[in-house]
C-alpha cells in the first residue's frame, strides 16, 4: 500500500508538471490539450492534430535527410574568370623485346652470354613484368644467380607510348586507353594530338565534409595504405598501391621496377617469377584488382579530357632523330562543372526550423521553454 501511494504521488507530480507546461507553452495547440475546462472531444481533436502535424514533419524530413549527403553538378560558363590547367603528359617506352635484349647484350654481356635466345627473351620479359612460365619459372640459383642487381639493370635498359591525363594523376595501366597513343620514332616524325578539357570546380564547403559524403578525395587526403608512396592523392596512385599490396601478400616481395622506397622489398629472380604466376592466375581466373570502395575514390579536382584529333606524319627529309609531338588544346574551355553539396548543415537547420515554425509556430526558444516549464515547480 505504501509503495502504491508513493507511485501515485510521483505520477501526480509528473502530470502536474506536464499539465503546467502544456497550459503555459508558446507552442500552438498544447494549451488546448491540457486546458482545465476543455471537453474530452476537443482535447482529443487537438491531440490528434498535433500527432498528424508531427507525422507530416517526419515525412517531409525523410527525403531531406536522405539527400543531405548528395552532391550536385551544375554547369558554369563564367569562363573569363578561370585559369585552366594544362593536363599532365607522360612519356613511356613501349616494350620491344628485340631492342631490350640487344641493349642487355651490350651492357650485360657476361650475364646473358650463357643463355640462348629464348631464355634471353624470357629474362627481358621479366624486367618488364611480362611473359609467362612457358619456359620455366625456376628459382634463382639454378640458371640465374640470386645476386643479380635487377634494379640497376632496369634503370640502364628501360627508357623513360605517350599519355595525357589529369595533372595529379599517374600514367598506369588503369588509365583509360583512349588517352594513350603510340609513336614509332622510326616512322612517325610529326605527331599532332588535339584535346578538349572540362574542369570540375569544388564548392569550398565540400572540403569540410567527410570523404564518404562528397565521394572524392583532395590531393592532401592520402589514404593509409601500406604501399602508397605518391606524395599527393590520385586514383591511379591508390590503385597502384592496392595492387602492389595484394601482390606483396601473395609473393612477399615487390617488383624491382616499382618505386625506390620499396627497395627493401625488391624481388629476386624467384620472386619475379612468383609475380608472373600471380598475374597469369588473375587473368585465367578473371580476378581483377578491384579497389576498395572507401579507399580508391576519384580525385576531387580531376578533369574530363576528350580526344579531338590524332594524326601522324612522315617527313623523309627530317633533320632530327626521333619524333616531334605536338599536344595542344583545341581551344580554351568555355564550360566547367561546379560541384556543390545539395544541403549543408545550415540548410538542414533552416529546413527543420521552417517546418516546426510552420506546423507548431515554434522556434528554438520554444524548445528551451519546454525544459524550463517542465522542471519549474507548478504555481499553486
Amino acid at each position: 500500500m505504501k509503495q502504491n501511494s508513493m507511485l501515485k504521488i510521483v505520477s501526480d507530480k509528473f502530470y502536474k508538471r506536464i499539465a503546467y507546461f502544456g497550459r503555459n507553452s508558446s507552442v500552438q495547440g498544447f494549451k488546448y490539450v491540457f486546458q482545465e475546462n476543455g471537453t474530452v472531444v476537443s482535447k482529443f481533436i487537438w491531440l490528434l492534430l498535433l500527432l498528424v502535424f508531427t507525422g507530416c514533419i517526419y515525412l517531409l524530413l525523410v527525403p531531406v535527410i536522405q539527400r543531405a549527403g548528395s552532391v550536385s553538378f551544375t554547369p558554369d560558363t563564367r569562363y573569363l574568370n578561370w585559369n585552366t590547367k594544362f593536363p599532365g603528359v607522360t612519356v613511356c617506352e613501349e616494350y620491344t623485346p628485340k631492342i631490350v635484349v640487344k641493349e642487355m647484350l651490350e651492357k650485360y654481356s657476361d650475364f646473358l652470354n650463357p643463355f640462348n635466345l629464348d631464355y634471353r627473351r624470357h629474362i627481358a620479359d621479366r624486367l618488364y613484368g611480362r611473359g609467362s612460365c612457358s619456359l620455366a619459372c625456376l628459382p634463382c640459383g639454378t640458371l640465374v644467380p640470386c645476386n643479380v642487381t635487377w634494379r640497376s639493370m632496369i634503370d640502364n635498359v628501360r627508357k623513360h607510348m605517350i599519355s595525357v591525363h589529369s595533372s595529379e594523376e599517374l600514367s598506369t595501366n588503369d588509365l583509360d586507353k583512349k588517352f594513350r597513343f603510340d609513336v614509332n620514332t622510326y616512322v612517325d616524325k610529326v605527331v599532332d594530338y588535339l584535346f578538349s578539357i572540362i574542369e570540375v570546380d569544388n564548392e569550398l564547403v565540400l572540403e569540410n565534409e567527410h570523404v564518404s559524403t562528397r565521394r572524392c578525395r583532395y590531393n592532401y587526403e592520402i589514404p593509409d595504405l601500406p604501399f602508397h608512396t605518391y606524395q599527393v592523392y590520385s586514383y591511379g596512385a591508390c590503385r597502384l598501391a592496392q595492387s602492389t599490396n595484394k601482390s606483396f601478400n601473395y609473393c612477399g616481395c615487390v617488383h624491382p621496377v616499382r618505386d625506390l622506397r620499396y627497395k627493401d622489398y625488391y624481388c629476386n629472380y624467384t620472386g619475379i617469377n612468383c609475380l608472373i604466376r600471380y598475374e597469369v592466375q588473375k587473368t585465367k581466373l578473371g580476378k581483377a584488382d578491384n579497389p576498395d570502395a572507401e579507399d580508391c575514390l576519384p580525385s576531387c579536382i580531376e578533369s574530363e579530357l576528350s580526344t579531338v584529333h590524332l594524326s601522324k606524319r612522315r617527313q623523309p627529309q627530317a633533320q632530327y632523330d626521333g619524333a616531334k609531338v605536338n599536344i595542344r588544346m583545341v581551344s580554351l574551355p568555355t564550360l566547367r562543372y561546379q560541384k556543390s553539396l545539395l544541403r549543408t548543415n545550415l540548410d538542414f537547420v533552416v529546413t527543420v526550423g521552417g517546418m516546426v515554425g510552420l506546423f507548431f509556430s515554434a522556434s528554438i526558444l520554444s524548445f528551451v521553454e519546454i525544459f524550463y516549464l517542465i522542471f519549474r515547480s507548478p504555481i499553486k
